[in-house]
């Protein structure tokens, strides 16, 4: 970030796009990873919904700790 007397303050981000090439092996670890993550975010998804619950404050300590 560049900070400039007088300017706002603007924050850039570039993304790549990239396409790999996995093995065999890695696909499998890269498929159980994506399902681990999923599973992950459905539970908090699921918290989210029981309790009704948007205070990201709260989300976190509840799911995370």
């Amino acid at each position: 970030m560049v900070l400039v007397k007088g300017c706002v303050n603007i924050e850039l981000t570039i993304t790549a796009k990239i396409q790999i090439y996995p093995t065999c092996e890695q696909e499998i670890i890269l498929l159980d990873t994506m399902k681990q993550i999923r599973k992950t975010l459905n539970e908090v998804s699921k918290y989210i919904y029981d309790n009704n619950c948007f205070n990201q404050k709260k989300i976190n300590e509840d799911t995370y700790y």
